[in-house]
This record gives C-alpha cells, sequence and structure tokens, in this order.
C-alpha cells in the first residue's frame, strides 16, 4: 500500500511539475512578447518624435522664407509710396510756385 501511495504521489509531483513548466514557459513567452511590444513601441515612438522634428523644422524654414518674401514686398511697398510722396511734395511745391507766381500777377 505504500507503494502506491509513493507512486502516486510521485505521479502527482511529475503533473505538477510538469503543469508548472508549461506556465513558465507561458510567462517567458508573455514577459518575450511583452518586451517585443514594449521595444517596438518606443522605436515607434522615437521615429514619430524624430519625424516630428523634422517636420517643425521644415514648417519653420517655410515660415523663415514666406516671412522673408512678405519682408521684401512690404520693402518695395514702402519705397514705391515714398517715391509717390516725393513726387507728390514735388508737385505740391511746384504748384505752390504756380500759385505765388499768380498772386503776383494779380497783385500787379
Amino acid at each position: 500500500m505504500e507503494q502506491v501511495v509513493l507512486k502516486e504521489m510521485k505521479t502527482q509531483l511529475e503533473e505538477v511539475g510538469r503543469h508548472m513548466a508549461q506556465e513558465e514557459a507561458a510567462r517567458k513567452l508573455g514577459d518575450e512578447q511583452l518586451r517585443r511590444w514594449f521595444d517596438d513601441n518606443v522605436v515607434d515612438q522615437k521615429m514619430s518624435e524624430e519625424e516630428l522634428r523634422v517636420e517643425l523644422a521644415s514648417l519653420g524654414e517655410t515660415v523663415a522664407a514666406h516671412k522673408k518674401l512678405l519682408e521684401d514686398e512690404l520693402v518695395d511697398k514702402v519705397g514705391a509710396v515714398r517715391s509717390d510722396v516725393d513726387k507728390l511734395k514735388a508737385r505740391v511745391k511746384a504748384e505752390h510756385k504756380d500759385i505765388e507766381a499768380l498772386t503776383e500777377l494779380t497783385n500787379l
């Protein structure tokens, strides 16, 4: 009877050992999958951050170029306005001289 109990206990221990080995293998597989998922997501996140940096740099360059174009356009417009103002001043001065001349003629 002792032999039977020992044999049954040995069988149960072997079964528990197999079950524990299966659980350990499943845990290792789960750990490895989790590590791979984490590594992949960290790599994806770093790639996304790098893509964002590149996109922001490109956007900054585009904004700077657009700003330069607007500044150049503004300089051109300001130059044109100054030229128009100078022409108007000269015209007003000439008309003022004409008015003075007409005033002198009418006073004679």
